[in-house]
């Protein structure tokens, strides 16, 4: 027993150090997101998506990609129209077309 009289053990020493490492971890990669205007997306902090947004700063970005790329080579003339996302989720799809669709468009 220590001197304060509480008894931590090792686990959970290394538990809530790995924790608040991850924590000061997480937190500078989303202050990162936010400067560098990535649109804020609302998510759950305990699901793999909102966990891989608040990483990567997107969801699924090399599929996104690779449909900007097959749209882009088979449809470039139609891509002045507009993108429905149908079952959006959270919005990261429309977030990441609405940037690449303003490239075609006139948008105010």
């Amino acid at each position: 027993m220590s001197k304060s009289g509480i008894n931590i053990s090792r686990q959970e020493t290394l538990s809530t150090l790995t924790k608040l490492l991850l924590r000061n971890y997480m937190h500078a990669l989303s202050n990162r997101y936010i400067a560098s205007n990535t649109p804020q997306l609302a998510t759950y902090s305990f699901d793999y998506i909102g966990t891989t947004i608040s990483i990567d700063g997107v969801y699924e970005v090399r599929e996104l990609d690779l449909i900007n790329c097959f749209f882009e080579e088979h449809y470039s003339d139609d891509l002045k129209g507009t993108c429905l996302d149908i079952g959006a989720n959270i919005g990261n799809h429309s977030v990441y077309f609405s940037k690449i669709l303003s490239d075609y468009c006139d948008c105010r």
